[in-house]
């Protein structure tokens, strides 16, 4: 254990038991490419990994300089979670970056939140450490549905007062302002959103996500989420900061 301290860095992951290896290796990367004396405070949300899988996660970690929490979540929670169109190919894990404000410490202000499918190429403390200010979240512009009015983007934008030229976000990877996120309960206006707009989301807590901060976001490096890189050539791939794992 070490101590934390104001300069920690915060990470957020969630996982279930199937993904927990390749947790393993996003939290292994994160850690490997720290700068001695940087310490990263680690919550991990789990969603049903084995005590088998936990000690492979915590033998893979060591000696570097982290403390790390495991999170569990209500089963009221996960109960208010909506069944949308698709909902059997979208494992329930992926909501629950959605609790973190609620999950968190009141006294921790700001979290990166990192999809259990990634890589760290780069010290975290450089996304860290970029500006928040009054943002809500810090994100990549989704390459695959770049604005609100995409084919897979948000299919009421215009009822809900975006212009087709909005960017859409990944919620891969983010840096969450949790004070903003609290004070306005950004969290349960996602949830509503789900449930009064089923039939018409796509991409479930993203959907939700994109409809709530429209514009109430600061766009990041793109390389800090590159969500398909299977086309690119090596020496591009290499110039990333976070790679996907290629997962099915």
């Amino acid at each position: 254990m070490v101590l934390p301290n104001d300069k920690s860095i915060v990470v957020v992951c969630a996982a279930d038991d199937g993904y927990s290896m390749p947790l393993a290796v996003t939290l292994r990367s994160l850690l490997e490419n720290l700068r001695a004396g940087q310490v990263v405070d680690l919550y991990i949300i789990d969603g049903g990994i084995s005590d088998r899988n936990k000690h492979k996660i915590l033998k893979s970690l060591k000696p570097h300089a982290y403390n790390l929490t495991w999170l569990s979540i209500p089963d009221d929670w996960i109960k208010a979670i909506p069944e949308l169109p698709g909902s059997e190919r979208i494992k329930i894990v992926a909501y629950y970056r959605l609790f973190i404000p609620i999950l968190l410490p009141l006294s921790v202000k700001k979290a990166i939140y990192l999809d259990s499918d990634v890589v760290i190429c780069r010290n975290i403390a450089e996304l860290w450490n970029l500006e928040l200010s009054e943002s809500y979240v810090l994100a990549v512009q989704d390459t695959g549905v770049p604005f609100v009015s995409s084919d897979w983007g948000l299919r009421k934008y215009k009822e809900l007062g975006l212009e087709p030229d909005h960017k859409y976000f990944n919620s891969g990877v983010l840096v969450i302002n949790l004070d903003k996120w609290r004070t306005e309960h950004i969290s349960e206006k996602v949830i509503e959103y789900l449930i009064t707009n089923q039939e018409y989301v796509n991409a479930h807590d993203q959907d939700g996500l994109n409809a709530m901060l429209a514009n109430r976001w600061i766009e990041i490096d793109p390389r800090w989420n590159p969500v398909s890189y299977t086309h690119l050539r090596a020496h591009e791939t290499k110039a990333n900061l976070v790679c996907r794992l290629l997962l099915e």
